[in-house]
């Protein structure tokens, strides 16, 4: 049983997220995805960008011209 408040709290909504998707392997799978797009749209891409590197879509067009 989940508390509500209190100490523990998160600890239990860890365990129970954790249980959902040990039940729901499919849907664990198309969330790890989604993340892993996530961070390296959002995260990785920024970072190369400020250290100036070009795309994968930038240099497929370099190479076209």
């Amino acid at each position: 049983m989940m508390r509500i408040r209190g100490s523990g709290y998160r600890g239990d909504v860890a365990d129970s997220v954790e249980s959902w998707f040990i039940d729901k392997p499919d849907l664990a799978e198309k969330v790890e995805r989604r993340i892993q797009r996530a961070w390296k749209n959002s995260v990785l891409q920024k970072l190369r960008n400020a250290a100036g590197e070009v795309s994968n879509d930038e240099a497929t067009v370099a190479m076209a011209k």
